[in-house]
């Protein structure tokens, strides 16, 4: 189990943290973005991660955007987030069942990669339109919240197993919050930080063989 939490606000940072904290006590890390309005651009400018689970002061950029990532492995595998692949990141709360992995690892060139973080950035940055983003993140079974950076802009979206909330100032939690929503599921959604709102890219996308739907 892993959380995710963001906030351009310090204080919202620190509080989503320690909500955060029972999700995962392994690793985490803190990804720091640079917003200019102007030009409706954002661009990842630092990173932090730890084995040590505490938000170090250091890692935060004031006027910034932080992204933070907190994890108890459900694998062997213990990796920091984001997974990194040819200009894409993809920071993930959940788990990829393991015959989709399989399916992946065969489009792979790397095989042996078993990390479902890494295999997902792989398959949407290997789309070729927003068609083929939907039908991909519909094959996907398991349960995902993701943050994914692509050619300076954030996205944001989830399926409807994992849980993510954001308020109206686009603070974001794994764990809900005071004023905050859940984010809907099935919608990939651009952040925009102008005016404080996620915008529906029109990429929209089904929950595979939901086991909670009877």
């Amino acid at each position: 189990m892993c959380g995710l939490f963001a906030s351009r606000n310090p204080y919202k940072l620190e509080e989503f943290f320690k909500l955060n904290t029972r999700r995962g006590q392994t690793r985490m890390s803190i990804s720091s973005f640079s917003i200019d309005d102007e030009y409706e651009r954002v661009d990842l400018q630092n990173y932090f991660e730890s084995e040590k689970i505490a938000l170090d002061a250091a890692a935060t950029v004031e006027g910034h955007f932080h992204l933070g990532h907190i994890q108890a492995p459900t694998s062997v595998l213990n990796k920091a987030h984001p997974a990194k692949y040819n200009g894409l990141s993809l920071w993930h709360n959940g788990i990829i069942k393991e015959e989709t992995i399989k399916s992946l690892q065969e489009l792979s060139p790397d095989p042996i990669e078993g990390w479902d973080t890494y295999l997902m950035a792989r398959g949407l940055r290997n789309v070729e339109c927003q068609n083929d983003v939907s039908k991909f993140l519909s094959s996907l079974e398991g349960s995902f919240a993701c943050f994914m950076y692509a050619l300076g802009q954030l996205y944001v979206f989830r399926n409807e197993i994992s849980p993510l909330f954001v308020d109206k100032d686009l603070n974001f939690s794994s764990v809900k919050f005071k004023g905050s929503n859940s984010i809907d599921p099935g919608i990939v959604f651009g952040l925009d930080f102008k005016y404080n709102r996620l915008d529906d890219t029109g990429i929209h996308f089904t929950t595979a063989n939901n086991p909670y739907i009877l």
